[in-house]
């Protein structure tokens, strides 16, 4: 849930951690306390337009506009986020309103709840090549390994949160993943294929306990 509030020239968002007000003037201002920007901008761009940019270290790693429908039940935000790939890569997240904007406030301005996200580039998909033993791959984040079917680790690239993954073949239809940070694994992922070749079924299993199953359909 985000809970914001621009008006008389200060945008609040009281949700966000940590919570920060500033001047929404267009120009950028510190923000004490947060990991992934230090500066940030808001500018107006009209009566239902904000454009937030954030920096870390004197580099851009967030872009992104929102956008209240004409009568203000949802918003639709486009975030351009720096990936930890060192490439840019968009996603959109839309908003249903749960309480009214103040009276002379922005229409941005409420508590809203997300109710859908999607990648509009498609970086989630995701290319696997197996050969000589080697499965390789590579998505639109800039995320690749290319790994051994016998378990051996190797440096998984583009992803902060891992330094290095293995792969183990299971059966002809079924492999497992482990990424690991330094000796800790983080996350283990057993994928099996169907017998007609066309959807993938995942199942990750975090180190917090959280377990979550996906399934994929061939593109090409």
């Amino acid at each position: 849930m985000a809970e914001l509030l621009l008006a008389d020239g200060t945008y609040a968002c009281a949700s966000c951690q940590p919570p920060y007000e500033l001047p929404a003037d267009g120009r950028p201002h510190h923000v004490d306390g947060g990991e992934s920007f230090d500066e940030l901008s808001i500018a107006v761009v009209d009566d239902r337009t904000v454009r937030r940019v954030a920096v870390r270290g004197g580099t851009v790693v967030l872009d992104a506009t929102t956008v209240v429908s004409p009568f203000g039940q949802t918003k639709r935000e486009v975030l351009r986020r720096l990936g930890d790939s060192g490439r840019f890569f968009e996603f959109a997240v839309t908003s249903r309103r749960l309480s009214p904007a103040p009276e002379g406030a922005h229409a941005v301005s409420g508590r809203w709840r997300p109710v859908e996200a999607d990648l509009p580039n498609h970086e989630e998909d995701t290319v696997y090549r197996v050969a000589n033993g080697i499965l390789s791959m590579r998505d639109g984040f800039g995320r690749s390994f290319d790994a051994p079917l016998d378990g051996t680790p190797v440096p998984y690239v583009g992803d902060g949160r891992f330094t290095t993954v293995s792969v183990r073949l299971i059966d002809d239809s079924t492999f497992e993943e482990v990424d690991r940070s330094g000796d800790e694994t983080l996350l283990t992922a057993r994928w099996r294929v169907d017998p007609d070749g066309r959807t993938i079924h995942v199942r990750f299993e975090h180190a917090t306990g959280l377990i979550q199953e996906q399934d994929g359909q061939r593109l090409a």
